[in-house]
């Protein structure tokens, strides 16, 4: 009895999480290193994802879209205007506390019987339109 394994439902929720970019799949002309570095990341969270699925251990891609941070000031006239034409779906910036509850959700074991999953945080900017 002893040497019996515990139960799926009794061990703990272990997961690996990588942050890459919706650029990991949407080119950005003119930031290529960051597309390329990105991509790199999708790379990875692939590899881990197959090497450590069957030992239960969940591995996601998250992949924010266009997220208001310090980081997009720069740019945020020129998106203010796009996303305003529609670039975006959902009519929005992302923020950070949106990334934040899908990473909490992988974290804590909420995406039962995932691995190797990429999602995408976006409104929408990946999804195929016509």
């Amino acid at each position: 009895l002893l040497a019996q394994p515990k139960p799926e439902a009794e061990l703990p929720h272990r997961s690996i999480i990588f942050v890459s970019s919706i650029n990991a799949i949407m080119l950005a002309m003119n930031r290529g290193e960051y597309t390329i570095a990105k991509t790199a990341v999708s790379a990875a969270a692939r590899l881990f994802a197959a090497r450590l699925c069957n030992e239960q251990i969940g591995v996601y891609e998250v992949r924010p879209g266009l997220i208001k941070t310090d980081m997009t000031i720069p740019a945020t006239a020129y998106y203010d205007e796009l996303i305003a034409k529609g670039l975006v779906p959902w009519g929005r910036w992302g923020y950070p506390a949106d990334i934040a509850s899908t990473v909490r959700a992988m974290a804590e074991g909420k995406l039962i019987y995932t691995c190797g999953q990429a999602v995408a945080i976006d409104g929408g900017l990946s999804m195929p339109r016509f």
